[in-house]
């Protein structure tokens, strides 16, 4: 890479290196590596992705809590705290950051090679771990970088939810689906900040909402979206396909929680000869088949089998799939159209 590139990206992240192989590594691709026997992004990438989540969880401790007799305090809940995260942190957010930073023209890729999506919010992980091990974990030059490509910022007040205008996306769909908005109240506390509450009724069953922010649009936006993500999940039963992440986790989750007894794998490598190659001699295709087994109580079994070009893929797709079946049965399990299950544990447990 040109030392005048080395020098602009700098001047983007806001921090100059140390040692700017760093910084090169972070945007060499792995089939460039192989190829030019250097090191990829990979590793530095796995760093960013820990660091950034701990520079997030700094930032709302500092914005949305206080010590109030001796304790930690907030007007917000892990639920709502997690859905920022969620959505600050996904791929589509980080790659459009690095996008408008214009940070993705100095990749180190090969000719034949796509760098979009998903790689481009690698990248953004990548540069966070380039820094880490440069400034030798330097908190307040994470926070820098952090906060000069994603403005996290945008994301506690009404820039963020404004975009979104969820006050009209909740009305909307609350009037295609027959869900009344009862309680819609703003006030102002005693600190000056804004609290707002809301209640949902639907099908016989009400769900009420508050938030707090630092002005009044802010206040009535994020309840207006608390709510709105609340009935797409678990009122509405969107697929869960859509919007399940981590399923293995999720099903490890439930595991603790009781839900289920047990959730194994059973991976297998699958090889199979296809159609001759170039050199007539026959090509080899790779698969993982995976089988999961959960055990719910009362002697209730799932097995579900999928075949995908990876283990991870492979484990991955068998337990959303097994999941879903899960989804299904609580919610025949229920009276009428039953409760989804994370609605339940939502209710149960939060």
């Amino acid at each position: 890479m040109k030392t005048a590139d080395l020098e602009i990206i700098q001047q983007k992240i806001n921090y100059t290196f140390a040692n700017p192989k760093l910084l090169e590594q972070a945007f060499t691709t792995k089939s460039f590596a192989a190829q030019e026997d250097c090191a990829d992004y990979e590793l530095l990438e796995f760093f960013g992705d820990k660091i950034l989540t701990f520079v997030l969880a700094k930032e709302y401790a500092s914005y949305f809590c206080k010590i109030k007799k001796k304790q930690l305090t907030s007007d917000e809940n892990e639920f709502s705290l997690t859905q920022r995260t969620s959505e600050l942190i996904k791929n589509e957010n980080l790659a459009r950051r690095i996008e408008e930073a214009g940070l993705n023209g100095y990749v180190k890729k090969l000719a034949t090679e796509k760098f979009l999506g998903k790689r481009e919010g690698d990248l953004f992980e990548a540069i966070l771990g380039a820094v880490a091990v440069d400034s030798e974990w330097n908190l307040d030059a994470l926070q820098k970088v952090v906060d000069g490509l994603l403005h996290p910022t945008e994301n506690f007040e009404k820039a963020e939810y404004e975009k979104e205008s969820f006050v009209g996306l909740l009305k909307n769909l609350c009037h295609r689906t027959g869900i009344k908005i009862t309680n819609f109240q703003i006030s102002v506390a005693k600190d000056q900040s804004y609290a707002s509450k809301l209640t949902l009724v639907f099908d016989g069953n009400e769900k009420k909402f508050s938030q707090k922010a630092k002005t009044e649009i802010g206040a009535k936006l994020s309840v207006a979206r608390a709510a709105y993500l609340f009935i797409k999940k678990f009122w509405l039963y969107q697929p869960a396909e859509e919007w399940i992440e981590n399923p293995v986790s999720q099903l490890n989750s439930l595991r603790i929680a009781k839900w289920i007894l047990s959730a194994k794998y059973d991976c297998t490598q699958l090889v199979s000869e296809n159609a001759a190659s170039e050199d007539n001699s026959p090509a080899k295709k790779t698969a993982w088949f995976c089988t999961c087994t959960v055990e719910r109580p009362e002697g209730k079994t799932i097995v579900v089998e999928v075949e995908k070009p990876s283990q991870k893929k492979a484990k991955n797709a068998a337990a959303l799939k097994a999941l879903c079946i899960i989804l299904n049965q609580i919610r025949e399990e229920e009276t009428g159209r039953g409760k989804g299950l994370l609605r339940l544990i939502l209710e149960k447990y939060i």
